[in-house]
């Protein structure tokens, strides 16, 4: 190979780099702005956009107690791309035991299973039609006997059994919440929360009516006993004090910053039968294989020389460092997945790159050898 093909060949080699690293990174913002925020006149957490606000403490919610949820909310849209979360309860680590989400006007609960690395759901309940683009809805999680009612403005929309949360919880106690988004800062959803209590007890039809009928009237929650209660009147804070006066102070922080990063992640069971997976998995295998093969021609060399086994590793092992080297990093961007799939199928189409041009290259030293018996 002569000095200026050389030359050219690592130009082109570092413009694949560069040109990969850009699709893989862009738009490159590590500490995106977090659009949760209190609204200047008070009583309402408005997410307009990529948001997120929890709490943390070091008491989880205890397992044998009912618990009963009041979330009064307004949606600022329908959405019909993936399911943004409502609120996601987690455990020490980050990772969702329930999560409440909507899907077009639709109301979804989903009870997880306890795998810390493939996302798999357990156990999934729908309401249609009560999630309605500016209209407030006042929402009433009922756990008990592993059973749920939900109730939507105070009447009872759907009895649930088989719903055990008070047993996954026993598993992966709740130490953590999350409003307007998933733990991991990838679900965004858009609209404001006026309130949300929950309480260590259980609650009958009865009281969830009056409640629902005193806050219409009074945009005011009724706290007692309860053992977390937010009402959002600190206009302009970024910390959010429980009422109850216990621990679980909801944080608001400046940049979209998850609770949890995923790295590497493993795809849920339900993306591996969507298409989309299968159109990805396609991009990303063929996407490495141009890269494998300028690296393997920059390794390997021409056919007149002898090629080495470790010669032939060279380019798989560059092609899977670059792309762990963008998986890692992706990890880092709210609008992008860390994905071990994408990792391997990365490697995999660097590899079979280098394997062809071996076979490319295996079959013009056997017609030198013809040629020059």
């Amino acid at each position: 190979m002569s000095l200026l093909s050389r030359n050219f060949l690592i130009t082109i080699i570092l413009v694949m780099i560069l040109s990969m690293l850009f699709i893989g990174l862009y738009p490159f913002n590590y500490f995106p702005t977090n659009s949760a925020s209190i609204n200047d006149i008070g009583k309402s957490l408005n997410f307009s956009g990529r948001g997120i606000a929890y709490a943390r403490s070091n008491r989880g919610w205890s397992s044998k107690d009912p618990i009963t949820l009041e979330i009064a909310f307004t949606p600022a849209r329908t959405h019909t791309r993936g399911i943004p979360h409502i609120l996601s309860l987690c455990d020490q680590s980050g990772r969702e035991v329930m999560y409440l989400g909507q899907w077009s006007n639709s109301l979804i609960l989903r009870l997880m299973e306890g795998n810390r690395r493939i996302e798999k759901v357990k156990n999934e309940i729908g309401i249609g039609d009560v999630l309605k683009p500016g209209e407030q809805v006042f929402i009433t999680l009922a756990f008990n006997s592993g059973t749920v009612n939900i109730y939507s403005n105070g009447k009872l929309a759907l009895k649930q059994l088989n719903f055990d949360f008070a047993g996954a919880t026993k598993e992966h106690p709740i130490r953590s919440l999350v409003l307007g988004n998933s733990s991991a800062g990838d679900s965004s959803w858009r609209g404001e929360f006026s309130a949300f209590t929950v309480w260590n007890a259980t609650t009958n039809s009865s009281a969830i009516r009056d409640r629902f009928e005193k806050w219409t009237i009074s945009k005011v929650s009724d706290i007692d006993g309860a053992l977390i209660s937010y009402n959002f009147e600190d206009g302009g804070s970024k910390t959010i004090s429980n009422e109850t006066g216990g621990s679980w102070e909801l944080l608001i922080p400046e940049n979209l910053t998850p609770l949890k990063r995923k790295f590497l992640e493993l795809p849920s069971k339900r993306y591996l039968f969507k298409r989309s997976f299968y159109e990805d998995a396609a991009i990303n295998l063929i996407g490495f294989m141009p890269l494998g093969l300028a690296l393997s021609i920059f390794f390997v060399g021409d056919q007149r020389k002898r090629i080495t086994w470790e010669k032939n590793f060279l380019p798989v092992i560059a092609g899977g460092l670059l792309s762990l080297f963008i998986e890692v990093n992706q990890a880092f961007l709210v609008t992008r997945t860390s994905s071990v799939t994408d990792f391997i199928l990365n490697s995999v189409g660097a590899g079979i790159a280098v394997g062809a041009y071996l076979m490319w290259n295996r079959i013009g030293l056997t017609m030198l050898v013809i040629r020059g018996g």
